[in-house]
This record gives C-alpha cells, structure tokens and sequence, in this order.
C-alpha cells in the first residue's frame, strides 16, 4: 500500500527553505518546494502511521521555523 498525501502552506522563504529534507528512510519520500512565499509539501509512505510522523514533526519545525524567524525580525 502506498499513501500520499500533498499541501501547500503559504510561508517565508526563509522558513520554507529551512524545512527542505536532506535526508529519509528507506520507503519514505518528502519533497518540500519553496514557491514564492508558499511551501509545497508532497509524502509518500507505506502506511498512514509513518505519515502522520513525517507530518508530526514537519508542523513541530515549521513552529520553531516561525519562532526563530519572529525572534531575529525583531532583533
């Protein structure tokens, strides 16, 4: 079985640019495309489990993302 799921959040570049993965396990895809302030997201996985993981922590860096990028603006 395969699930894919697929969003587009609009968002600074430099958060965008900062949730790119460099890396993933073995039978798990995760592309995030940065588009003029929008953050294209795709996954593809073997079972809704490890999507819900991958979305897990992609929404817990986008917040930190968000938090740092509030911080040095105000600075």
């Amino acid at each position: 079985m395969k699930v894919r799921f697929n969003m587009n959040i609009p968002t600074e570049e430099e958060i965008c640019k900062s949730l790119e993965v460099d890396n993933t396990n073995e039978g798990i895809i995760i592309k995030v495309e940065c588009k003029q302030n929008n953050m294209d997201v795709y996954i593809e996985t073997h079972t809704i489990g490890s999507l819900k993981n991958a979305l897990d922590d992609l929404f817990a860096n986008f917040s930190v993302g968000e938090d740092v990028l509030k911080i040095a603006k105000d600075e």
